[in-house]
């Protein structure tokens, strides 16, 4: 269950992810502002650049994890990764609205701005308001520099693992195993009907298989999937025994993932003339025997 929800996660639009990341950021935001303690010191412009630069690079560095999603999705661990994304946005909610706070008393003498940290343009205001309270630290120009140039970096991390994200799809099509699983997420997370009606709008019928050879239609009556084949062969009476085994193999790890979901498999054989001469059935429990 829980890696299904796994897979629909990683399936959202990337707006939809954003906005669910930051919510969980404006919950923890919003728990520090209720239950945690009052600053005890102010925090300069150029400290609260530094600590936000270092906060965002620990957030960006978390993110990093899911450059392991394969071997986590084999491992049937994947859900670590969602959890790790909602807690450390959470964490960082928290983070920044601690240090906000610390900044509002520097720049307002009080604490009831730090909101503005997570409000475009106004979190500017924020950042760049003089302090009232603290003396410009003789290193302020070197600590608002770093600051910068640790978001900077934050934001380069973020954007390779976006690009990433191709990368592990492809590593998951040369992976047979992370294939199939996320092949049953995907049957598992739609429903084995609706997961059976993809796969049929999927299959190019009818189509030549060999030179004698024609899968004509993909069908499908429930949870029963059926394949018509067309021999080109007006007197077939029975398929060859090493060919039985073939197609039952082939389609037996082909179709894993919607057997193991409860759906059964017939494989029709046709004569030229449309006479059907023998049938393949397949389930979970035959192809598992």
């Amino acid at each position: 269950m829980l890696e299904v929800l796994v897979f629909r996660y990683g399936n959202l639009p990337q707006a939809a992810i954003i906005g669910l990341v930051f919510g969980a950021m404006l919950a923890g935001a919003a728990t520090w502002a209720i239950f945690g303690r009052r600053p005890l010191y102010p925090l300069s412009p150029s400290w609260y650049v530094l600590r936000l630069g270092f906060g965002a690079c620990l957030l960006a560095a978390g993110q990093m994890l899911w450059l392991f999603y394969v071997p986590a999705l084999k491992l049937g661990i994947a859900f670590s990764l969602v959890l790790a994304d909602f807690f450390g946005a959470f964490a960082y909610g928290v983070y920044v609205m601690h240090i906000s706070k610390s900044r509002s008393r520097d720049s307002y003498g009080h604490d009831r701005n730090a909101w503005m940290a997570f409000v475009p343009f106004a979190n500017l205001l924020l950042m760049c308001r003089p302090s009232q309270t603290t003396s410009i630290a003789p290193r302020s120009f070197s600590s608002a520099t770093f600051g910068i140039t640790l978001l900077v970096l934050s934001r380069i991390i973020f954007s390779y693992v976006e690009t990433s994200s191709v990368d592990i799809a492809e590593k998951i099509n040369a992976d047979p195993k992370a294939k199939s699983v996320v092949q049953a997420l995907s049957v598992r997370a739609t429903g084995i009907e609706q997961a059976l009606d993809t796969l049929i709008a999927a299959e190019p019928a009818p189509t030549r298989i060999d030179t004698d050879l024609e899968l004509t239609a993909v069908t499908r009556e429930g949870t029963h999937l059926i394949y018509e084949f067309r021999l080109d062969n007006a007197n077939a009476q029975t398929l060859d025994p090493d060919y039985r085994g073939f197609v039952h193999g082939h389609f037996c790890s082909a179709l894993m993932p919607y057997l193991e979901a409860g759906a059964t498999v017939q494989l029709r054989y046709q004569r030229l003339d449309g006479t059907e001469f023998d049938t393949v059935d397949l389930s979970l429990a035959e192809c598992t025997s």
